[in-house]
């Protein structure tokens, strides 16, 4: 598991979001950043999201 900063996050899946169409990828997005904003149980939980490799290598990429 890798995290990323959730505010870094969005930064990242708004330009993915503005430069792409495909619905899978917009998807996979949604479910992360869904996950982030329901997942507010602790200060660590909302400082960062938790991704698997998958999902890494879709914010690294851009």
């Amino acid at each position: 598991m890798a995290k990323i900063n959730t505010v870094e996050a969005f930064i990242k899946a708004s330009k993915i979001i503005s430069e792409t169409n495909d619905p899978v990828l917009l998807q996979k997005l949604n479910n992360i950043l869904y996950r982030s904003l329901k997942n507010q149980k602790t200060a660590e939980a909302t400082d960062y999201i938790y991704l698997t490799r998958e999902e890494k290598k879709m914010f690294s990429c851009r």
